[in-house]
């Protein structure tokens, strides 16, 4: 009997298969979990001021006050005033990277009259979905 391998095949067989199996698991189940996890936003002090411009438009300038290097392709500017809702403000933006101590201004059309009014605005991490600036102004 020392001699008589034959039901040992199988058993090695049948442990390597399992051994395959649950190494695969384990490999699509990390890749799996990784779906869906959203952008980590990045951390910035931003800093709003809005002037008027003119009878109906108002200059907004974003001022970049510390924190990380922001990619000026994943930023969102939105203003709101209570004539008017949430619309994207189109920034002039130096370049494609906007790092702390640079500023980008735009302008967000207000509607007539606009001295001494008050104007939301929004900067918005596109790929995480977070508000790196909410906050409202007085137009100066």
């Amino acid at each position: 009997m020392i001699n008589d391998k034959r039901g040992v095949s199988p058993v090695v067989g049948t442990i390597l298969l399992i051994a395959v199996t649950v190494a695969l698991a384990a490999v699509i189940a990390t890749i799996v979990g990784r779906i869906g996890v959203p952008a980590k936003a990045p951390y910035a002090i931003l800093g709003v001021t809005a002037e008027d411009k003119d009878s109906e438009n108002v200059k907004i300038t974003i001022i970049h006050r510390g924190g990380d290097v922001l990619s000026v392709g994943e930023l969102k500017v939105k203003a709101e005033n209570s004539n008017k809702d949430l619309v994207d403000v189109t920034m002039n933006w130096a370049g494609t990277l906007f790092s702390a101590g640079e500023e980008a201004s735009g302008t967000y059309t207000y509607g007539s009259n606009p001295e001494g009014k008050i104007i939301k605005v929004k900067v918005i991490h596109t790929p995480s979905g977070q508000l790196l600036l909410d906050t409202t102004v007085r137009i100066e």
